[in-house]
């Protein structure tokens, strides 16, 4: 064999090492890729746990209480006609209770109470003014109720926006068919950089030697 075959077989070889070379290194840096992804979707992930953590903190007075009126509301709907009354939303029965509880006149109230009327709230499971007061007490939304429930809202949002945040990050993450296809990509690329290079040289000697040529 020619020792140009040679050389030529040599370059070509070269070549071919380099772009495969490349191909794998740039594979290989696909992991500590996907591990720095995955650090930002675990530190996310730990934020979203901590803030929804406190947000039902916050919120856990507020909604306990809600569901409670929403139940008493459901009791009292049940036993007296709302339509025909004043007195037909959770939130109009409500106030007036807690009118009538603050001003501590709902012993005096029930007194007042026909029969009928004081019948249904025994069924309902309130035998007695005080039993009645004593739900109304525990379940009126205090204005740090309602603060620390605006406050949650304001936390879910955030929230959402950190879930989109790791959404996006987690699409992000190459599995291990787009780690290989990046490799594969990056080989071509380098192939095609190498081989344009190598013509580049040559167009670049045979030009000089040329223009020797004619200096000659």
């Amino acid at each position: 064999m020619k020792l140009r075959t040679k050389k030529t077989l040599a370059r070509e070889f070269l070549i071919l090492t380099v772009v495969f070379a490349s191909g794998v290194v740039c594979f290989l840096c696909t992991y500590p890729y996907n591990y720095l992804r995955n650090n930002q979707v675990d530190k996310i992930s730990k934020t979203v746990a901590e803030k929804t953590r406190h947000a039902d903190t916050l919120s856990q007075s507020y909604k306990s209480k809600t569901q409670n009126q929403d139940w008493f509301f459901k009791q009292y709907s049940n036993k007296f006609d709302i339509e025909n009354s004043k007195y037909n939303s959770k939130e109009i029965v409500w106030n007036r209770l807690y009118d009538l509880a603050k001003k501590d006149s709902l012993k005096l109230k029930w007194g007042k109470w026909e029969k009928e009327t004081i019948e249904n709230f025994k069924e309902m499971g309130f035998p007695s003014p005080e039993s009645l007061k004593e739900l109304i007490d525990t379940n009126i939304i205090s204005s740090t109720d309602l603060n620390n429930y605006n406050q949650s809202v304001r936390i879910t949002q955030e929230l959402k926006a950190l879930n989109k945040q790791k959404n996006k990050i987690e699409a992000k993450i190459l599995s291990f068919k787009r780690q290989i296809e990046f490799g594969i990509k990056a080989a071509i690329f380098f192939a095609i950089i190498l081989l344009g290079l190598r013509y580049l040289y040559y167009a670049i000697r045979w030009s000089i030697k040329t223009l020797k040529k004619k200096s000659e």
